[in-house]
């Protein structure tokens, strides 16, 4: 009898250590503090629209949303500590690990790679803007001062001689104004992300300048990113989230399931479903890569990138922010 509890006792042992048993310290699933944005974050979406989704969650983890203003924000909750993962964007992770944050690397939403969609800068059909010299003296809008696509901006625009704050001004606008500014003509160029760029593009009043893939191709945008100190601390639940990460993005990358998606979308983010069916899931949209696995080359390449322009201050090798043991997987 014993030795039949005893067995019984480790197989149930052997049971709980796998995703869907209880929680690392054994009393229920493991609070998650995570933190989600707009727009990219499908795979989010879906986790909070159809929680069934991610089979994990609830079992092994349990979540606590937020909704972020921006990526750098959740680089800075992390390394405070009042979250436990985040979407961060790759160059506010690169400029928090290079201030002594302890973060890792799990996962990747999109990123900027030909031939999909690439963030572009828009002027109207009738600016006589035709190349990056004729924004001498004129407004070139941004979404923010130290984004990315900012000093994406600032790169081409030097290529052409131009200097931000002497040869032509960069005032700073939230995606959803780019449009507005640029339809009336506060500002001679924009940048626009998805799902604006779709809408603007459907008025036919504007065209392409220059994208992103034009100074730097295949640039991991939006990350997963963990509290390395949560991992350590809870590596069973980081793992189950991890499997549910993967299991929607493959989900997510499913034509049968694109209505659903856009669903989800328009339930969680709040953008129209008419906006996001001319682009979501197309060529159109940014490379989603399988089952949300991260690109460490694609990644390396471009923290190397912002450091040889002086964006960040040292090289950072990658492989030091990622554990291999909640990595997504591409499989």
């Amino acid at each position: 009898m014993r030795r039949t509890f005893a067995l019984v006792t480790a197989v149930l042992a052997g049971l709980a250590s796998g995703c869907g048993g209880a929680a690392d310290d054994g009393g229920g699933p493991t609070k998650i503090r995570m933190a989600w944005g707009v727009p990219g974050d499908e795979i989010k979406y879906l986790m909070q629209a159809d929680p069934a989704k991610a089979p994990n969650q609830g079992h092994c983890y349990e979540l606590e949303w937020k909704q972020l203003t921006n990526t750098a924000q959740g680089a800075q909750e992390l390394a405070a500590g009042t979250l436990d993962g985040a979407t961060v964007g790759a160059l506010a992770v690169g400029t928090a690990v290079e201030r002594g944050a302890d973060l890792t690397v799990a996962g990747e939403m999109f990123a900027e790679r030909t031939p999909n969609f690439t963030t572009t800068w828009l002027v109207r059909k009738d600016s006589p803007v035709r190349t990056a010299a004729d924004l001498r003296g004129k407004k070139v809008a941004t979404a923010g001062i130290g984004t990315p696509t900012y000093y994406i901006q600032l790169q081409y625009l030097q290529q052409a001689g131009l200097k931000t704050g002497k040869d032509y001004q960069n005032p700073e606008l939230p995606y959803p104004q780019q449009q507005e500014a640029l339809a009336s003509g506060r500002v001679d160029a924009a940048v626009f992300a998805q799902p604006f760029y779709a809408k603007a593009m459907a008025t036919g009043e504007f065209r392409p300048l220059f994208r992103v893939s034009d100074v730097h191709d295949n640039m991991p945008q939006l990350l997963q990113v963990f509290n390395r100190r949560f991992v350590k601390e809870h590596p069973k639940a980081a793992r189950c989230f991890m499997d549910d990460f993967g299991t929607v993005a493959k989900f997510v990358a499913d034509p049968a399931n694109r209505q659903t998606v856009i669903d989800a979308e328009a339930k969680i983010a709040k953008i129209p479903t008419g906006a996001l069916k001319g682009y979501l899931m197309t060529r159109d949209d940014y490379y989603r890569p399988p089952g949300g696995a991260l690109d460490v080359n694609g990644l390396q390449s471009t923290w190397d990138y912002f450091q040889q322009n002086g964006v960040l201050k040292k090289k950072l090798d990658v492989h030091e922010y990622v554990d291999a043991s909640v990595l997504a997987k591409a499989g």
